[in-house]
């Protein structure tokens, strides 16, 4: 993908609210109801009033608001004392300043120089100063002068793209298809000068914050010559090299991720080092669009690498979208940042204004910190005007100034307490399916995409990852084993994949989409279907099914159940029989069909396990110690992870030795872990996890990243019809029931669609309500979501169905530390 010149860009999310108990829930939620229903007053000015003075603004109102300076062409002559006054005027409280160079061969109008990237534009001790730019005198007084106007200086300091380090170091250079000199970081000189010309930086001026620009690879080969190729073939020897490690999902997603990782971990010791210094000192990252995978930028790696701002830039037009893409796309990933990390914004002031205010309103309240404006040019009067009549036209952007409050959604409170429906629950449809019953939820997946409600390929795919055990040749009955499914269910379940449109993937693409978040790893309609344990009837029964309508699966191995001669040594017991498992060349045989992909389930850890010898209960053998009979003692701590290491360590080394991919998913026996069983996981190799859930989660990039939720395929499915109901009214039912689905995977398309199928009349039930509020969490907005729990509570104060709804929606959105 060819880009446009660098631009400044900002991302943000707001941290959830911390609750402890429910009285502290309600007490939150009370206060931010009061605002909600306006019981805290505000003025909204007139739309033709004259721009708001820095006076007008209410306190507590708007978020931050700056502008990015490209050029110093019109500071070092004394602009700068006209900038800070019209920043003043405007409410703009921060700038930032470019200190070095981003673009080759820019031509300076006021020296006639021609400047590369790289080229320092204030002067560094003992550092080349670009011609022109020795006195930084005006920069000194501009400190001085912001701080009297309360307005906040930045650096801007761009990183990899820098014809200067590359004469450095000729080994890091390459330039992309548009012939742009650019460094990889991965030489370690390359990030060692650039930590110390920003050290050099931050001893040498009181700057408030640093923006880092260009911390990226630019495309997919950039780097493969350089050290960290030459890692990643000795990391990955089964795959051939490049340029064939670019022609495969998996291993493109392996090799963005370990240039994701480079990055970010520079970034942390970069912020970690400098804020031992100037602990004052904040710090962002000018960052382009998180879907542009070819730069290996991953905005949860950088949120975590200790910045205080993501600041994406949301520049549509240079994207080739349309405005709503910078609140409905580009900031979608606010939930991935940790606490402490936050979005802002930068847009581009000469973009139409019409089209501003699109981009504007799509922004979820919340969902920012600050808001920057970006010129290509200078800061002129015209570029201050613009922003200005911005301000006359658009009640959004006052908003965001905070000029104004929102206007409370009085319309919505009268609905609320209007609604005639109180009860969560009604006794038809899903609530009366057997309460391990899944896959009614791919149903309702499918009428979505049918309706046209859902797009068949998004940017938020979501991946229903269905989990079946064995199966038995037959007719459905009712009297089988909870994990054993008949074939005439295996076949209607993959008639209705078929008819219903679903594209069922390897999970090698969906991990690869995780790792990436690029959609071109994903079919449209997407769906994986994994096998758990190694039945010998997935040989049996479900791999001729396979084979014939050529659906590839995953199978997740009990290595030590496999034997390896011609027949099984190994069964598990079911009631009135046992079930068998397979030998490794049955697994060898399905596997070089390419159908096959197979992960680690455990070598011998698939098992329940007593806490001690009088105790009845007993608990899965990788998340607790068990009692040693033969020395008569509980396990020891050190002996429990000895024992779950060797495990992962034996199953992972068997696979490979076997003749398989060595696997990097780990599949949790009975669903379950805890800290230390997954810390041991990763050390062992493992980077992805598959988990087992009722009721549904549908598994998507944000629910994802701590474990891939599955949809169980178990006998209680057989008894719900495999089609979605015509009546309309058994219709509603099941979308009012899908809601909580959509609550639980954490996703904002299926959850806009679900509603959208609401009737006017349950738009108001509370479970819509509900949905509502997971959707201002999810859009980072935790505070509209407690008004509105306030709000539910409110119309329902003696209804303990909705009270505990309430109290469980928030422990979903604000889990406890694991």
């Amino acid at each position: 993908m060819n880009f446009p010149t660098s631009h400044p860009k900002h991302l943000t999310r707001k941290a959830f609210v911390d609750f402890e108990c429910l009285p502290a829930i309600l007490a939150v939620l009370l206060l931010a109801g009061m605002h909600a229903l306006g019981a805290i007053p505000t003025e909204t000015p007139p739309p033709d009033a004259v721009p708001p003075s820095m006076d007008s603004k209410i306190p507590g109102a708007g978020i931050g608001q700056g502008i990015v300076v490209r050029t110093t062409e019109n500071v070092t002559k004394g602009g700068w004392v006209w900038i800070l006054n019209q920043c003043e005027r405007l409410g703009i409280d921060r700038i930032d300043l470019l200190v070095k160079q981003d673009e080759d061969n820019f031509h300076s109008q006021r020296t006639g120089a021609t400047l590369q990237s790289g080229d320092l534009l204030l002067p560094l001790s003992g550092e080349k100063c670009a011609p022109g730019w020795e006195d930084a005198g005006w920069l000194r007084e501009m400190f001085v002068q912001a701080k009297l106007r309360h307005i906040k200086i930045w650096a801007w300091w761009p990183c990899f793209h820098d014809v200067q380090a590359a004469d450095l170091f000729p080994a890091a250079k390459y330039q992309s298809e548009r012939g742009e000199t650019f460094v990889d970081p991965a030489v370690a000189g390359v990030r060692e000068r650039q930590s110390m010309l920003i050290s050099k930086l931050l001893e040498s001026y009181p700057f408030d914050g640093v923006s880092l620009d260009w911390v990226r690879y630019e495309g997919w080969p950039a780097g493969k010559d350089g050290p960290l190729g030459v890692k990643f073939v000795q990391k990955y020897p089964e795959f051939k090299g490049f340029p064939d490690i670019l022609g495969n999902d998996y291993s493109k997603a392996r090799w963005y991720e370990m240039r994701a990782q480079l990055l970010a971990d520079w970034v942390a010791d970069l912020v970690r080092s400098t804020r031992a210094a100037h602990p004052e000192v904040r710090w962002g990252a000018f960052l382009e669009p998180w879907q542009f995978t070819e730069t290996s930028l991953n905005y949860g790696m950088l949120g975590r690498a200790g910045l205080d701002y993501l600041e994406p830039m949301g520049y549509w037009q240079d994207w080739k979208q349309e405005p709503e893409w910078v609140g409905n796309k580009l900031l979608s990933q606010h939930d991935e940042l940790t606490d402490g990390t936050s979005q802002w914004l930068t847009l581009g002031i000469d973009a139409p204004p019409a089209e501003t205010e699109r981009a504007l309103t799509s922004v979820p309240n919340g969902a920012l910190a600050g808001l920057s404006w970006f010129t290509f040019g200078t800061w002129e009067q015209k570029s201050f005007d613009r922003l200005e009549n911005l301000l006359r036209k658009s009640d959004r952007a006052r908003e965001l100034f905070g000029y104004v409050r929102p206007n409370p959604d009085t319309t919505e409170t009268r609905a609320i307490h209007a609604a005639a429906q109180t009860n969560l629950h009604r006794s038809e449809g899903p609530h009366l399916f057997p309460k391990d019953s899944s896959i009614w939820s791919v149903i309702c997946l499918a009428e979505l995409y049918k309706t046209g409600a859902l797009e068949a390929k998004g940017d938020d795919p979501l991946v229903p990852v269905l989990a079946l055990h064995t199966l038995e040749e037959g007719a459905a009955s009712g009297d089988r084993f909870p994990y054993k499914c008949s074939t005439e269910y295996l076949d209607n379940l993959f008639a209705f994949i078929k008819v219903s449109g679903f594209n069922v993937a390897p999970m090698s693409r969906f991990q690869s989409y995780l790792i990436t978040r690029d959609t071109a790893m994903l079919p449209s309609k997407p769906l994986v279907i994994t096998i758990d344990d190694g039945s010998e009837s997935v040989y049996q029964q479900f791999f001729p099914r396979a084979k014939k309508l050529k659906i590839p699966f995953t199978t997740a191995l009990v290595t030590s159940w496999l034997s390896d001669g011609d027949q099984s040594n190994h069964s598990t017991i079911e009631p009135d029989r046992s079930d068998k498992s397979m030998t490794w060349k049955e697994v060898r045989e399905m596997y070089d069909t390419g159908l096959l992909e197979v992960v680690s389930h455990s070598d011998a850890m698939h098992y329940q396990t007593a806490l001690s010898i009088f105790s009845e209960d007993s608990l899965p053998a990788e998340v607790s110690t068990q009692f040693l009979k033969e020395f008569g003692r509980p396990e020891t701590n050190s002996e429990y992870m000895r024992r779950i290491r060797i495990d992962m360590e034996t199953s992972r080394s068997l696979l490979a030795s076997h003749g398989f991919r060595a696997s990097s998913i780990f599949c949790w026996p009975y669903g379950e872990y805890n800290q230390t069983s997954r810390a041991i996981a990763e050390s062992a190799g493992f980077t992805h996890f598959l988990l087992f859930d009722t009721p549904p989660v549908i598994a998507n990039a944000r629910n994802s990243r701590q474990g891939i939720p599955r949809l169980p395929v178990l006998h209680a499915d057989e008894s719900v019809p495999l089609v979605f109901p015509s009546q309309p009214d058994e219709a509603q039912t099941w979308w009012l029931a899908f809601l909580q689905a959509g609550i639980d995977s954490r996703s904002i398309p299926l959850l806009n669609a679900t509603l959208s199928r609401l009737t006017k009349q349950n738009q108001n039930r509370t479970e819509a309500k509900l949905a509502v509020a997971a959707l201002d969490f999810l859009h980072g907005d935790p505070a509209g979501a407690c008004a509105r729990l306030s709000l539910i509570q409110k119309a329902y104060p003696l209804n303990p169905a909705v009270g505990n709804a309430v109290a469980d929606l928030i422990k979903k959105y604000n889990p406890p530390p694991l």
